[in-house]
């Protein structure tokens, strides 16, 4: 299982608020910390690292490292959290990019978010061609 820290950025980039409790977080237990998925998951309490392994647990989230295979030229590692949906698959770097992978009309396709940008790259693959797509990436930089 991955460490603290990245399971607190893992579920961050998924959307998570996770740190000190909001004093107007309604739930009638106690606790100086909180993680939160707005309206549809909060648990409060005194340990933090507890609260973040159960809400990595129930999301069922997999997180690991993703070593550079050109280490040697001091390429860094990118840690990475994983959901799967029966419909979709994500992958969420802890430094802002992911990718959502999905099967539409009979192709893959690849989705492709940078961190400073909103809008993917496509890439659609066929039985018999890849095709990429831009537009959208390109117009919103």
């Amino acid at each position: 299982m991955p460490p603290f820290e990245l399971k607190k950025a893992l579920l961050k980039q998924h959307g998570f608020i996770v740190g000190e409790r909001d004093p107007n977080a309604k739930t009638p237990f106690p606790g100086k910390w909180m993680v939160y998925y707005p309206d549809d998951y909060l648990i409060v309490g005194e340990d933090l690292v507890k609260l973040v392994d159960e809400a990595f647990g129930h999301f069922d989230l997999t997180g690991a490292e993703l070593k550079d295979w050109q280490e040697e030229d001091g390429g860094p590692s990118a840690f990475y959290g994983i959901d799967t949906e029966a419909d979709r698959i994500d992958i969420v770097f802890t430094s802002g990019e992911s990718i959502w992978i999905e099967r539409q009309d009979g192709r893959i396709r690849v989705h492709c978010f940078h961190a400073k940008n909103d809008a993917p790259v496509n890439v659609e693959i066929y039985g018999d061609r890849i095709e990429v797509d831009r537009h959208d990436h390109d117009v919103e930089a």
